[in-house]
């Protein structure tokens, strides 16, 4: 019971919200007092609910996901209704220009351009919406404009800030967006097993021992638990202490006195929140110590949030008297505003608690922004919030009745232990006396009726039903339903790999003097990959299967040999280059932005290359340090994270940039239905269709295929063949060429061209640089970014390619790509997948080490993939072939043998009809009598 109540919470806490309105904004704005009151409360039942729990018996730990969901009450927020006007000081626009102001104020032209297309131009710099539009529903942010600071933040706010797109071009901003039905991260934390003492005691968070938000160790611990249990037997003196992730710090409780709840007696604590320039040790709390220590009763987010926001009790009750001279309107008072528990020590129940906490603004003027240039610097309230819980009747008497059991455990104990030894002895004895008595079963034989059929029956059965049978069983059979033998061979796949790095050799002349990059290719380096579909759900109502699919990669040195993984390299840094092509191309007057962001995330480079070794490029990962706090790195940091190559390394902001990356979502159909659309693919990542073209190419967002790993059947020869590339979100397409046998099966060839006249030439466009080569795939809509993929080596593309570098040889049978099929099953008996990815290097005269580069589309790696049907799916296909092969050739002596007799019995019953023959007449209905009496007594 106890760990069901921990995963789930058994009843909702109450969760109240109090907005401040600002009554006299246009004051504020020009330096006045302002005088804000209070509305609400807006009550919510919250719900608190732990998922994906591991134990560890070992060290007596389970790890866990956590989140809180919150559901409106509109019957007890009466007579609110949650459409109530007010006005607030705005987030989003005073938040980001103080960031801005305080870290790096010479983006403060570039954020103010930004914020004032994305909000219109405003005339205040007040927010006034209703209540539940700021705090759930979301204030629509318009991102259409073209300005490309605009769109770096809007890019910020959907990627690092989780803001839901209200669609193509705005976004919902609210302020409780991150907190209702989302995790609040990675827990790990002791069961209390094998020390009661250390139940729910976290230990670490997403993976982390301690946090790396504060400058200071002590800060930086964890302390306490989740704040959803405490371990029993505790005293006044140790307290209560809860991590808080969403204040990055661990908060602990004081001691106050005895109370009562129902006639129980309970220990009361509370929570204070000190001055911080009186506690040296906890200064790290403070972002500049010691002037730069909050007031008292206020507690610093800052470094938390990385926005100015501070917390405080509900109307700064216990603070610094300032905080409350500062703001009209406030008057906090113990009973409303304070935070208290009322808990019973022995049992580590909470019966009545309120954990109130204020969010203010710290507010201070912007002088470069007209309308924020008169601001008071002020701790300004935006609003604060109760999560109460106040056991009911019910609970308590349960409480109750556990303090009773406690009470008389051991003589409970002690009587179940009497018991279960009086009824083992009982049961023992009356097993002994009725050991005759059991029953005794002897199985009956039955018999058969005779069995057989006619010449005619047989010959239908071989020419025509047979065959049909064994293609209904095939169609049966070829589909991914659950349980069913398809199902099972593509939930996980085996394929082997070969990735060929392209080494520069001539990195200087390149750089500084434009000169053709000379190319060496270094491989093969051979992986095992087992393709795995996880996560699965199934609509049998649509007939498809989602699944998320995840490649694990195995490094094999023994095929890889003599190669290691350790070789050194010198490659593109096609981080760096594509970013500054893209600013270069796309909007060359911010060139200068993207070179702030480079020297901030890669320490001012003197190369445009990866001095790095293949193991980190394909695996291990290249690091790319977005801690950093100037503006532009971070925008810049935003856009990387998007890309599923790139992943967090710690939590410091450091990410690794590595090929071998990501995890997709597909759901496909399953051909339950229609065999004919096995594996086709209906949603990507979620989503129906793509998001990455529009206007007249619309059309190029819809998927065409399968995930390449399933295939429909029956196909014919001629019939094309689609699949879906989720990296370069396009679908291409195979065409017959040859037929072979392989493996005893008519295999039917069908090859990858990115020439075929079936694709779209027009979804290829560029609009920022129409030369895209033929015979490449322009991935920029989905890529944002100006690389392209081939064939290997540049195989069957346009020429200027390969005169751009030297040192490739492109070459049909090494290099192309094509599944080997079988027609009727739709199994592919081989594939070869063949891919390179090329960046595009141009001179960027603003940015000093590509101011002298040559424009080349510059190889960065290809590989291929390869994949064969196992024996067991090969002895299916071959017994399904051979079946359907055998009754067709039976077929035809059986269609003549079928004639024959039909022609026989005609003459013969042509014969027993001609006229003044009674006896045959007669004759025949004895015989007629006979087969009847035979069908309906077989004995």
């Amino acid at each position: 019971m106890m760990r069901d109540m921990f995963v789930k919470t058994p009843f909702a806490l109450t969760f109240k919200v109090y907005m401040f309105n600002v009554k006299n904004p246009d004051e504020a704005q020009n330096g006045g007092r302002p005088i804000v009151e209070q509305v609400g409360p807006y009550i919510f039942d919250e719900w608190k609910e732990k998922w994906d729990l591991v134990d560890d018996e070992k060290e007596d730990t389970v790890e866990y996901d956590m989140k809180n969901t919150f559901i409106f009450r509109p019957d007890l927020t009466l007579p609110l209704t949650g459409r109530e006007i007010v006005t607030i000081p705005h987030p989003l626009l005073m938040g980001a220009l103080i960031v801005t102001k305080r870290e790096s104020d010479t983006l403060l032209p570039m954020v103010i351009e930004g914020l004032d297309a994305i909000l219109h131009n405003p005339t205040t710099p007040f927010l006034t919406a209703s209540v539940m539009d700021i705090l759930f529903n979301g204030v629509p942010l318009d991102c259409t404009g073209e300005v490309f600071s605009a769109e770096a933040i809007c890019a910020k706010l959907v990627n690092d800030g989780g803001l839901p797109k209200i669609n193509e071009t705005h976004v919902a901003f609210s302020l409780f967006t991150k907190a209702n039905g989302t995790s609040m991260g990675r827990f790990k934390a002791y069961r209390g097993v094998k020390n009661v003492h250390d139940m729910g005691r976290v230990i670490e968070y997403n993976g982390e021992p301690e946090m790396d938000t504060w400058d200071g160790d002590i800060c930086n611990q964890f302390k306490g638990t989740d704040s959803t249990i405490f371990p029993p037997f505790l005293t006044k003196e140790e307290g209560l202490w809860a991590f808080a992730p969403d204040l990055c710090r661990s908060l602990g409780t004081e001691y106050i006195g005895k109370s009562k709840y129902m006639g129980i007696k309970l220990d009361h604590f509370s929570i204070n929140f000190p001055d911080l320039r009186e506690h040296e040790e906890l200064q790290c709390f403070c972002r500049d110590p010691p002037d730069g220590c909050p007031p008292k009763g206020v507690i610093e987010l800052y470094q938390c949030v990385e926005f100015p926001m501070t917390g405080s009790k509900p109307q700064f009750l216990d603070g610094d008297p300032k905080l409350i001279e500062d703001i009209g309107g406030l008057s906090p008072n113990k009973e409303d505003h304070d935070i208290f528990i009322h808990y019973d020590l022995m049992t580590a129940a909470a019966l009545s608690a309120a954990k109130r906490l204020q969010f203010n603004l710290d507010i201070e003027p912007v002088e470069e922004y007209p309308l924020m240039k008169d601001l008071k610097n002020v701790m300004f309230p935006l609003f604060w919030v109760e999560e109460g819980v106040n056991l009911n009747k019910t609970w308590v008497n349960m409480f109750k009745m556990l303090v009773r059991v406690k009470t008389g455990n051991n003589v409970i104990r002690w009587l179940f232990v009497t018991f279960g030894l009086i009824g083992a002895i009982l049961s023992a004895y009356l097993l002994v006396q009725n050991e005759d008595k059991i029953l005794k079963v002897t199985p009956v034989e039955t018999s058969k009726a005779p069995s057989g059929g006619s010449i005619s029956e047989n010959i239908l059965t071989n020419f025509l039903i047979v065959p049909t049978i064994v293609r209904f069983f095939m169609s049966r059979k070829m589909n991914m339903k659950p349980g069913h033998y398809l199902r099972k061979v593509h939930k996980r796949l085996d394929l082997h790999a070969s990735y060929y790095l392209w080494n520069i050799t001539n990195p200087e002349e390149v750089q500084n003097n434009g000169a053709k990059p000379i190319m060496k290719e270094v491989g093969p380096y051979v992986f095992d990959i087992r393709r795995e579909k996880i996560n699965q759900e199934d609509n049998d109502k649509d007939d498809t299967w989602t699944f998320d699919s995840y490649s694990f990669y195995k490094f094999r040195p023994d095929l890889s040999a003599p190669l290691t993984g350790d070789e050194k390299l010198v490659m593109l840094n096609n981080i760096l280059v594509a970013g500054a092509v893209k600013f270069q191309l796309e909007r060359p007057p911010t060139v200068n932005f993207m070179e702030a962001a480079i020297n901030a995330i890669f320490d001012n480079p003197t190369s445009i290359y990866f001095h790095t070794t293949a193991r980190e490029i394909l695996f291990d990962g290249v690091s790319i340090d977005c801690s950093v706090k100037v503006f532009a790195a971070k925008t810049v940091c935003s856009f990387l994270k998007k890309d599923i190559r790139i992943r967090p390394n710690d939590a410091t902001g450091i990410y690794n940039f590595a090929i071998l990356n990501g995890v997709r979502r597909f759901t496909t159909k399953r051909g339950a239905k229609d065999p004919h659309d096995v594996g086709r693919i209906t949603e990507f990542n979620g989503e129906p269709q793509l998001y990455k073209f529009s206007g007249e190419l619309e059309a190029c967002n819809k998927f065409n295929g399968s995930d390449r790993t399933m295939f429909p059947a029956f196909q014919t020869k001629d019939e094309l063949v689609w699949a879906f590339v989720f990296d370069a979100c396009r679908s291409v397409v195979g065409r017959y060429k040859k037929k072979q046998w392989m493996k005893g099966i008519k295999a039917y060839y069908k090859e990858y061209n990115f020439l075929d006249p079936e694709l779209p030439s027009e979804c290829n466009k560029n609009e920022f640089y129409p030369e895209i080569p033929s015979g490449t795939m322009n991935i920029h809509p989905c890529t944002e970014v100006f690389v392209i993929v081939s064939h290997p080596h540049f195989l069957r593309g346009d020429k200027k390619l390969l005169e751009m570098v030297e040192g490739l040889h492109p070459n049909e049978d090494l290099h192309s790509s094509g599944i080997y099929f079988d027609l009727d099953s739709g199994a592919p008996i081989k594939t070869y997948e063949r891919a390179q990815v090329n960046t595009l290097l141009l001179p960027v005269p603003e940015i000093p080490i590509m101011a002298n580069v040559p424009e080349a589309f510059v190889p960065f790696y290809w590989y291929t993939e390869i994949f064969d049907l196992d024996k067991i799916s090969i002895a299916w296909i071959l017994l399904s072939n051979y079946t359907n092969y055998f009754f067709s050739f039976l077929c035809y002596p059986l269609m003549i043998l079928s004639l024959g007799m039909i022609g026989a019995l005609t003459f013969i019953f042509m014969t027993n009809r001609i006229p003044g023959t009674p006896e045959v007449g007669e004759n025949s209905h004895k015989n007629i009598e006979v087969a009847v009496i035979e069908i309906n007594n077989p004995q």
